[in-house]
């Protein structure tokens, strides 16, 4: 009974496309004069390997590059299953230097796509029928709690650029409470998640001026716990939708959509911060209370949104950090 060789013995688990490659990497190591290739090819537990070493298997694999670099793919997947493995391999004694990772940088996807084109014409539907709602309701009595929610929700995605799904279900969950200030800005703080891991960071959005109305209009007694499906319903009948696909299905789709309109009129690196999928720089805590809304020095009467008022002492040692976003005006 012949064994699986380590690299394709699904031990790595490795993802699908690195398993496609794991095999051609498997044929070149059994006929590479390197040092650290018997180790990869037996899976050896016990094996060393200096930074030498690892040299020399990254040039062996990039000498493979062809004169037009048509196979860059697949050394970069090679090298990223050979970092995988000696990763693994230490893991269980052995001793190897890593080899490093290549990046392999995909042109950004056009948002002139079609369908990236008709979701940003759909959202931009959204957006006028936003205004019309507002010149015919807010003039008049109190709109209903979940229709005024529905236009809160577009609005900061549409006109105020929130963009995290779960940051648009925590402001209508919290938009009949208190509005902070933060010297002449409104703002709300959320904690963030980059690539689905929670990080010590929260995200400050400033909403724009016709978000910040919506929400100071909104009664301080209305009820902010509507489920979504409820909520989506609302949002098709503000925005006039007769067919499912003239509306937002779900929160999802209404985040997709309002990325493809802000991708036709921003930088596409503000629509990847708005979107969570890039963390920017951060101050600690003390830093943001001197900046913005710091508790005031005892006995000085000082403005406390003022820097040198502000008492820094005692503060309590959280590292705490906030990621700075500011959204974009409503045009």
């Amino acid at each position: 009974m012949t064994s699986c060789p380590f690299l394709l013995s699904g031990e790595l688990k490795l993802p699908p496309d690195l398993q496609s490659e794991a095999a051609s990497l498997h044929e070149f190591l059994l006929n590479a004069e390197a040092r650290l290739a018997p180790a990869l090819l037996q899976g050896a537990t016990s094996a060393q390997g200096s930074t030498d070493d690892a040299a020399e298997l990254e040039n062996l694999l990039l000498g493979q590059l062809d004169r037009g670099a048509t196979n860059k793919r697949r050394i970069i997947r090679w090298l990223r299953i050979t970092h995988a493995a000696i990763t693994h391999l230490n893991r269980r004694g052995a001793t190897i230097v890593p080899t490093r990772l290549a990046i392999d940088l995909q042109p950004a996807r056009s948002p002139f796509q079609p369908d990236a084109t008709r979701d940003a014409a759909r959202a931009a539907q959204w957006r006028d029928r936003l205004f019309t709602w507002i010149r015919n309701n807010l003039e008049g009595s109190q709109p209903p709690a979940a229709e005024h929610l529905a236009a809160i929700t577009l609005s900061a995605a549409l006109c105020g650029g929130l963009l995290e799904r779960r940051n648009l279900s925590a402001l209508v969950k919290r938009a009949a409470g208190t509005i902070r200030i933060a010297g002449q800005l409104s703002y709300y703080d959320f904690e963030t998640l980059h690539l689905g891991v929670r990080v010590e960071m929260l995200t400050r959005w400033h909403p724009d001026p016709v978000t910040e109305m919506l929400i100071a209009r909104l009664s301080p007694h209305t009820d902010c716990t509507l489920p979504e499906k409820l909520l989506i319903r609302s949002i098709q009948s503000l925005a006039g939708c007769t067919t499912r696909a003239d509306g937002p299905r779900s929160m999802a789709d209404l985040v997709r959509g309002a990325a493809a309109f802000w991708l036709q009129r921003a930088s596409r690196i503000d629509v990847e911060v708005a979107l969570g999928r890039r963390l920017t720089h951060s101050l600690l805590l003390p830093a943001w209370l001197r900046l913005h809304d710091a508790l005031p020095l005892s006995g000085t009467g000082s403005d406390p949104n003022r820097a040198h008022a502000v008492r820094v002492k005692n503060l309590p040692r959280r590292r705490t950090r906030w990621r700075s976003t500011t959204s974009r005006a409503a045009r």
